[in-house]
Parts: C-alpha cells; sequence; structure tokens
C-alpha cells in the first residue's frame, strides 16, 4: 500500500520520527502518513 506524507516544507527529503509532546500516551517516535484512498492532493 502506498503512504503519503504531506509537509509545508518543500526540502525535507527524510521525514524523521519524532515524539509528540501533546500525545504523552505515545511513546515512540512516529512519522505520520496517509494512504492514498484518504489523500486530498
Amino acid at each position: 500500500m502506498p503512504l503519503f506524507h504531506f509537509s509545508e516544507d518543500p526540502d525535507i527529503e527524510v521525514f524523521e520520527p519524532r515524539l509528540m509532546p501533546a500525545r504523552p500516551e505515545i511513546t515512540a517516535p512516529l512519522v505520520w502518513g496517509i494512504e492514498e484512498a484518504h489523500q486530498c492532493m
């Protein structure tokens, strides 16, 4: 399944996983993605 990640920064070459301070219950770094059926661009 192809996954997509959208960003306002066109210079990102690699999406680095990171923690989410607003979601302390998530303890592993993540990169958020979306599948083709839900992408709107």
